[in-house]
């Protein structure tokens, strides 16, 4: 690859969950916060917003390490679940057991006996749905209801439901009043500004342990045109363009190479 070519410790745009390489910008930094603030205490529903390619996924990973340490992650990646496998998942993903054959009203009272000794204990749960653009409108309601359960101390559940623009969509449906009343937070991520890519690039190649400047003005130029500022393509630019610029043998990349890159 071309790591010693740039004087590289590691690659920096291969795109891989490492934290190091999570770029804060002001959108990142009021999503992180306000998530941070309203799934730190219980009964809170939460949702998370953004393109394909905007770094949701990596964000949620950073608002993980920030939650407490009471905390209790429930992830859930697959919306193709119907409202008996969402409280199905949520207790076996909890230690309880939970069978098929049991109806939603005995998983019901399961889920809330097991949030009654969590809450307890000083126990904080939350369910994490990705991909939540594909719930299914039963389940939507079904979060709702599960979200509603109470004990002595209040309510005893958080979801944070993270999905493209289509999740705002669905969740403004006229059958979903009573769930939208219920949200706590929306928080949004946006697609990179220019002045922002340029802060995303430099900082990845520092990261990486460049601190010479690589990109031309013009590459970062083409860099934004080409990505439209979504943080998953410009790394497959901008790593292409590295690769393209170490085979010309030039230490610069130019907005002719971020091109070749892109039509790659």
């Amino acid at each position: 690859m071309y790591e010693k070519f740039f004087g590289l410790d590691e690659l920096p745009f291969d795109g891989l969950p490492d934290n190091r390489f999570y770029f804060v910008g002001n959108c990142q930094h009021e999503a992180l916060d306000l998530l941070t603030t309203n799934l730190s205490r219980n009964g809170s529903i939460c949702i998370l917003s953004g393109p394909s390619g905007s770094g949701k996924t990596t964000l949620v990973r950073m608002l993980i390490r920030s939650l407490p340490k009471r905390m209790r992650i429930i992830a859930i990646d697959d919306p193709r679940l119907d409202e008996h496998m969402l409280l199905a998942t949520i207790l076996r993903a909890s230690g309880v057991v939970a069978t098929s054959f049991e109806s939603i009203a005995e998983l019901t009272l399961k889920l809330r006996k097991f949030l009654e000794r969590s809450v307890e204990s000083g126990i904080v749960t939350t369910v994490i749905l990705d991909e939540a653009q594909g719930l299914a409108d039963e389940v939507i309601e079904q979060i709702r209801l599960i979200s509603n359960i109470e004990g002595e101390l209040g309510k005893m559940i958080n979801f944070l439901l993270v999905g493209q623009e289509d999740l705002i969509e669905n969740i403004q449906k006229p059958m979903h009043k009573m769930f939208w009343g219920r949200v706590k937070a929306f928080a949004t991520l946006h697609a990179l500004k220019r002045d922002e890519v340029q802060a995303y690039i430099n900082f990845r190649m520092q990261t990486a342990g460049c601190h010479d400047p690589v990109f031309t003005s013009r590459a970062v130029n083409t860099i934004f045109k080409g990505t439209k500022g979504l943080p998953r393509i410009i790394n497959s630019v901008a790593d292409r363009s590295l690769c393209i610029a170490c085979d010309y043998n030039r230490k610069t990349v130019s907005s002719r190479i971020v091109k070749k890159a892109i039509e790659i």
